[in-house]
């Protein structure tokens, strides 16, 4: 009886990882898909295979509670990992130091850091060659929207057998009190997603925190503390 008490508690693992792997490789087209509006549909199913990323499982004690509304833009989290997105000053913080990915061929940089209940995601995409953009640079809200239609009834076409996620929020906001951007939150299978998108100059900022199952208190204000962490370097020349 221990022998398949074992063997079923395995089983229930290794299909738990496997759902979460296919919810990953999901979210990682989701992510391509914003960076990429206007890509080869083809050339993205074959350039993002499923990456069977390390998952940090270890205790969460970096879900200490803390007041969300005393939170201030830029401000780093103690004892979180600050990242330097670009050359320009930018940065984010993750809770840990996160996995670097460089794309050239769609120049992007992106960083992730998994956790067994929360994912947080940034990137920075060089819109410089982007047609889409450049057609639409003087109104950043209509790139945004046509990002997000693209990304929808690409999931929806996709032969993933995966659920479409559902808009379950999306509004414009005012990113560190200057620049354009656009909030996203949508549900799909058991993943809740958060995103925010901002283009400051010719580079487009994506920041995603994905919480798998139970919305606790405590991941809602990890979810808080990392969007707020994105500030800039004062320079000074």
């Amino acid at each position: 009886m221990p022998g398949f008490l074992y063997l079923c508690i395995s089983k229930k693992r290794e299909i738990e990882m496997k759902k979460k792997y296919q919810l990953i490789a999901f979210i990682s087209f989701f992510m391509l898909i914003i960076f990429s509006s206007c890509g080869s549909k083809s050339a993205t199913k074959k350039e993002n295979k499923a990456e069977y990323v390390k998952i940090d499982s270890s205790a969460d004690t970096d879900l200490a509670y803390v007041d969300s509304l005393k939170l201030e833009q830029g401000d780093i989290p103690p004892g979180w990992e600050k990242v330097k997105l670009w050359e320009d000053g930018y940065y984010i913080s993750f809770p840990k130091k996160p996995w670097k990915k460089i794309i050239h061929n769609k120049n992007r940089i992106e960083f992730h850091y998994p956790k067994k209940n929360y994912d947080t995601y940034a990137s920075i995409t060089d819109l410089a060659k982007e047609p889409a953009y450049k057609e639409t640079k003087a109104e950043k809200q209509v790139f945004y929207e046509a990002v997000l239609k693209d990304l929808l009834a690409d999931l929806t076409d996709s032969d993933d057998q995966h659920e479409t996620p559902q808009i379950i929020k999306k509004e414009e906001f005012i990113c560190l009190n200057l620049y354009e951007g656009m909030y996203v939150e949508l549900e799909a299978m058991d993943v809740h997603i958060y995103t925010e998108c901002v283009i400051i100059g010719k580079m487009l900022y994506t920041m995603s925190f994905l919480i798998w199952g139970e919305e606790s208190p405590a991941v809602i204000q990890t979810k808080d503390r990392f969007f707020k962490s994105f500030g800039k370097e004062l320079q000074v020349k």
